[in-house]
């Protein structure tokens, strides 16, 4: 027997956003955008037929999470690149530590954005693409003042971001220690790691 709807349900109005709320929640909880609408029913107190007035099923509800997601993913790297300034270097490093700063403050739309094949779709793509562009231009930027070795940018960017992503992946699936500290020390270990890899070899002179 399903379960009456609560008298917020009926009265708040916006069951779109309480469905979107409730999915982030449960991706949180279990780690894994693997839930269905009927949980989603359950969580919010509405009937089944009541959520399709409103969302046309799990795929487009997706599909909104992801979106959402990347338009916070740009505003945070917006911001990182407001704070690196004119520096191409910091730039780069800026973005690549973005990405592991928004999986641990959204770890709900991260897991919808790069574990859900929902990003692949059409529709989302041109939302993905200039989030890498970015990486990609950071990464040219830095070779046209010789402050990166050369090479294919769009590889260089590829695999700095891999690492980030590594490192995210490891916190969000609980296999590091997510404490704060040991965060921004793995972080920093990262970034050095980047800086010898991809920084052209200098003389002792120089």
């Amino acid at each position: 027997m399903a379960r009456p709807a609560s008298p917020r349900s009926y009265h708040h109005g916006d069951v779109r956003n309480s469905l979107l709320n409730a999915a982030r929640q449960l991706i949180r909880e279990r780690r894994s955008t693997d839930f269905t609408m009927r949980e989603l029913v359950d969580a919010i107190g509405v009937t089944q037929a009541a959520i399709y007035r409103h969302i046309e099923g799990k795929a487009e509800l997706l599909a909104t999470l992801c979106l959402d997601g990347f338009n916070l993913y740009e505003q945070a790297q917006q911001k990182a690149l407001a704070k690196a300034g004119d520096d191409p270097w910091e730039q780069f490093v800026g973005l690549a530590r973005t990405h592991f700063a928004f999986a641990a403050q959204h770890p709900d739309y991260f897991r919808v954005m790069f574990e859900s094949r929902t990003s692949n779709k059409p529709e989302i793509m041109p939302s993905v693409i200039p989030t890498f562009r970015r990486v990609v231009e950071a990464v040219e930027a830095c070779q046209r003042q010789g402050l990166v070795i050369d090479g294919n940018p769009w590889d260089l960017a590829v695999a700095a971001w891999a690492i980030f992503h590594g490192l995210a992946r490891l916190f969000l699936d609980g296999m590091i220690d997510d404490r704060p500290a040991r965060a921004k020390r793995l972080e920093r270990t990262i970034a050095g790691l980047l800086e010898r890899g991809m920084q052209p070899l200098r003389s002792k002179g120089n």
